[in-house]
């Protein structure tokens, strides 16, 4: 298929997609040139959602998705580069909107209350840019100039270590499912089948949805963005693991050497059909695009994407493995991205300025038992107080805890000048935890200690905002 964008200096994006259906839960939508009015640029949207128990969740967010990121896009020109501090605030505010809607989408679905989760991995076309966003293990890899990026992280526990550790740090027991199939099996015994993270059973630390879960399964996505060469082009493949699981991604990035993007698309699910001997025990979803110059768009197609477009995306190049690809951020929103915080006790929310990004960040104090006098502060990040303020110049405190509102992680961070080297950062449940944990062994009782639950309320919780109180 093709995309009707033909702005001057801005590609032309083709693309393939099949599919094979076995329990019916992947979901794979589009929408091309999607017109942001503030931003006077054009969007193209590309996702593959690989729902469980059932394909409820997937739908919901095939419904949402495309609308919420728009709502949220910047009201910005599309720059001419991305590497220019314009270029970059431009990237960075996609990266922001794509996760403003990933939390939106998770909170209004899991209000529900219908047992169903899903992975998402959506790709963003813009100009040049190329954004591609993914929580689960449905993954995408480019290809330009003959050589291969991974575009998403895999949250898979049997293939990811560090989400391994994230959650056993948290306290979640990973385990596989006991020989009775009803529950985790024991730390000494023996188990079927890959990873799962308990209560929820899930083989993946990233979903949306999922309220059975247990809470440290977070809707947090990975993000990599990049600027394809103009000249060169690149080929996109996004799949869910029905197909990764079939085949290797070097065999995969092989395949797509064929000449167009429909046949590159149904050529991958046929051939991770006869890798399965016929059999499959997965749904599989292919997206493939290309992401080439305009001025190809009327060639006669087969036989000119088959000179060029195919041969300069795909063919072997001697030149630095960055030569043909410009990157421009590569962040785990789980460690960067701005929480909510709220009081137990008056449910109110201080929410972020939306025009500065917050990290992790904020002052708790310990109380002495005894005396009941603050013994603070702690600072879970390193920026000097003048960070202490919010949109509007004054000074932001709730109960014992001070908002701090530091530069955006997508952006050069400015140096503390005046924090002690020491201070912790609380990246982690495992790291706020054992912070309130040392307090109370200091026979201090921790009054405004941030605990890693949610915004959620009476909702199943989950670990991506900040309770005090």
């Amino acid at each position: 298929m093709l995309s009707s964008l033909n702005v001057r200096g801005c590609p032309l994006v083709r693309y393939g997609k099949a599919s094979c259906a076995v329990k019916n839960e992947d979901v794979c939508f589009l929408q091309q040139d999607a017109t942001c009015k503030a931003a006077g640029a054009r969007f193209s949207f590309y996702c593959i959602c690989d729902g469980h128990n059932g394909p409820a969740a997937a739908r919901f967010v095939e419904q949402t998705l495309i609308s919420e990121v728009m709502d949220r896009l910047p009201s910005m020109q599309l720059p001419k580069a991305f590497q220019t501090a314009e270029g970059k605030k431009f990237a960075a505010k996609i990266s922001e909107a794509i996760i403003d809607a990933f939390a939106a989408i998770d909170t209004i679905w899991r209000s529900q209350n219908i047992v169903s989760g899903t992975t998402v991995t959506v790709a963003v076309v813009v100009g040049w840019l190329l954004t591609v966003a993914n929580i689960g293990d449905s993954l995408a890899f480019l290809r330009t100039a003959g050589r291969v990026y991974p575009m998403t992280a895999n949250h898979r526990l049997a293939s990811n270590s560090s989400e391994v550790s994230r959650l056993k740090n948290a306290g979640v027991q990973v385990a596989r499912v006991s020989q009775g199939l009803d529950g985790p099996a024991a730390e000494d015994g023996t188990g079927f089948g890959p990873l799962r993270a308990w209560p929820g059973g899930l083989a993946v630390g990233r979903s949306l949805g999922d309220i059975d879960a247990c809470p440290e399964v977070v809707c947090r996505p990975h993000i990599k963005q990049v600027v394809v060469h103009s000249e060169l082009g690149a080929r996109l493949v996004v799949a869910s693991d029905g197909l990764w699981d079939m085949l290797k991604p070097k065999k995969v990035m092989s395949i797509i050497k064929t000449p167009t993007v429909d046949r590159a698309s149904t050529k991958l699910v046929s051939t991770a059909k006869r890798a399965g001997g016929g059999v499959l025990h997965d749904d599989i979803s292919v997206l493939v695009l290309d992401i080439v110059p305009t001025s190809m768009k009327d060639a006669p197609a087969p036989k000119h994407i088959r000179k060029n477009v195919a041969w300069k995306c795909c063919s072997s190049t001697t030149d630095d493995d960055r030569s043909s690809l410009e990157f421009v951020s590569d962040i785990d929103s789980l460690h960067w991205y701005p929480m909510l915080v709220h009081t137990k006790s008056a449910g109110a929310a201080v929410q972020r300025d939306p025009a500065n990004l917050t990290v992790h960040s904020g002052k708790s104090y310990t109380e002495d038992e005894s005396r009941g006098q603050k013994t603070g502060p702690r600072t879970s990040v390193g920026h000097p107080p003048a960070a202490n303020m919010g949109a509007n110049g004054k000074r932001r405190t709730m109960s014992c805890y001070e908002v701090i509102t530091p530069t955006s992680p997508f952006e050069p961070p400015a140096a503390p000048t005046n924090a002690p080297p020491d201070l912790p950062r609380y990246d982690s449940a495992a790291d706020v935890n054992a912070d309130a944990h040392n307090a109370r062994e200091r026979s201090r009782k921790p009054t405004g200690m941030m605990d890693y639950t949610s915004h959620h309320f009476e909702q199943p919780r989950r670990l991506d905002s900040a309770h005090i109180g």
